[in-house]
């Protein structure tokens, strides 16, 4: 599989390689979105839970899913606006949402199944989507500030802990 990375510059003007890159915020008045997931350890697909948390222009969503094949156990969709989108977008530029770790093995599979697996997707139309990945074992392609990125996700569902208070990841 081959991915390309767009990296997201303070500087609307900037280039690279005859790519120009936009700044993260510059997002906010498209139908791109963001998108952290929290996958629990690897175990039997009964009792293996993972939460997804989208936000994009319209909605902050948050989904939780049983099993590797995403079936939905509950989900809860709260009102944004390009302007809360856009400082969001800024704070997660800001914090490295798109810096990429080098590995020579960036294998993501089956990476740390004792711990926690994290997942972070920039989705647009525009085809400068990305995806990068973390582990509670230190592994993985995500650069930026991931204790803060994954705050920051959190705090943008409205009891973010009562929703999840009986989710065993």
């Amino acid at each position: 599989m081959f991915l390309t990375i767009i990296i997201f510059r303070h500087s609307p003007s900037s280039t690279q390689k005859g790519t120009t890159s936009k700044v993260l915020a510059d997002y906010s008045d498209s139908d791109a979105r963001v998108e952290l997931t929290i996958a629990g350890r690897l175990q039997g697909d009964d009792v293996r839970r993972s939460i997804t948390i989208a936000v994009d222009r319209y909605a902050r969503m948050i989904s939780i899913f049983q099993g590797y094949q995403g079936n939905i156990l509950k989900s809860e969709s709260f009102v944004n606006n390009q302007d809360a989108y856009r400082a969001f977008l800024a704070a997660m530029s800001n914090e490295g949402f798109s810096l990429k770790r080098n590995l020579k093995n960036p294998k993501e599979d089956g990476t740390c199944p004792l711990g926690l697996h994290y997942n972070y997707d920039f989705i647009s139309n525009d085809g400068h989507d990305s995806h990068l990945w973390s582990s509670s074992c230190s592994a993985g392609t995500m650069a930026g500030q991931r204790g803060i990125i994954q705050t920051l996700f959190r705090s943008q569902i409205t009891d973010y802990d009562r929703f999840t208070s009986d989710v065993q990841l």
